[in-house]
C-alpha cells in the first residue's frame, strides 16, 4: 500500500514537472519571438530615422531656395527681365499702375 501511494505521488510529481517544462518551453518560444520582433522594430526605427534626416535636409534646401527666389522675385508687370538685380526693391502700387499704362501705350 505504501509503495502504491509512493508511486502515485511520484507520478503526480512527474506530471507537474512535465507541465512546468512545457510552460518553460512555451515561454522560451514566446521570448524568442518577441526578441525577433524587437530587433525588426529597431531596424525599422533606424531606417525611419535615416529617412527623416534625409527629408529634413531636403526641406532645408527647399526652404533656402525659396528664400533666395523670394529675394530675387521680379514684381514688375510684363517684365522682360526675369532676374532683377540684388538691390531691386518692390514697386509701389502707383508705380505698377504707371508701368502697366506705359506698356499698354506701347
Amino acid at each position: 500500500m505504501k509503495l502504491d501511494n509512493k508511486q502515485k505521488e511520484d507520478s503526480r510529481w512527474e506530471h507537474l514537472v512535465d507541465q512546468l517544462q512545457d510552460q518553460v518551453e512555451k515561454l522560451q518560444t514566446q521570448i524568442t519571438t518577441l526578441n525577433e520582433r524587437l530587433e525588426k522594430k529597431d531596424e525599422r526605427n533606424v531606417e525611419l530615422s535615416d529617412r527623416n534626416a534625409e527629408l529634413r535636409t531636403k526641406l532645408d534646401e527647399a526652404n533656402t531656395n525659396l528664400a533666395k527666389a523670394t529675394l530675387l522675385k521680379c514684381t514688375r508687370l510684363s517684365c522682360d527681365k526675369r532676374k532683377p538685380p540684388l538691390g531691386y526693391t518692390e514697386l509701389s502700387p502707383e508705380e505698377i499702375m504707371a508701368e502697366k499704362l506705359a506698356s499698354e501705350q506701347e
